[in-house]
């Protein structure tokens, strides 16, 4: 199967998860403000391609944990672990990651920003490259 393939079945399924969830009664909806059914995702599927399919499907307020310190907290400890590793397969997300904290996609609060954008030694040159234009992003933000 094919990035785009995956991508597209993927979409497809948060989509579908979504709008199951919509149809029960109020009382017995999940939450699916700020972002906790992404996170758990993230955790559950940690290969790279599933990971980035799963960041490029996702609506933005399923991505925005700046509000909340516990599910900021929580994005920040799997995004920075991701980060760290990018020169292993563990870590072959941390581009995708970079690019949606950068552009504005993905939402921490300030001081999750800080710690996930924090220098890393090690990290390959392109994540490196990313991880700084996200902090200028992040930075001149309004």
């Amino acid at each position: 199967m094919t990035i785009a393939a995956t991508e597209r079945l993927l979409a497809e399924l948060v989509g579908h998860a979504t709008d199951i969830a919509l149809t029960l009664p109020t009382h017995a909806r999940p939450n699916l403000a700020g972002g906790e059914v992404a996170m758990v995702q993230f955790g559950r599927y940690n290969d790279g391609i599933i990971q980035a399919s799963l960041l490029r499907a996702a609506r933005p307020t399923e991505l925005d944990f700046a509000g909340d310190a516990g599910l900021s907290k929580d994005a920040v400890r799997i995004i920075r672990r991701i980060v760290a590793d990018s020169n292993r397969a563990r870590g072959e997300a941390a581009s995708e990651f970079l690019v949606a904290i950068g552009s504005g996609r993905l939402k921490l609060d300030c001081d999750g920003l800080e710690t996930v954008l924090a220098t890393l030694d090690g990290a390959p040159p392109l994540v490196e490259e990313l991880r700084q234009l996200a902090v200028k992003a992040t930075v001149s933000a309004p």
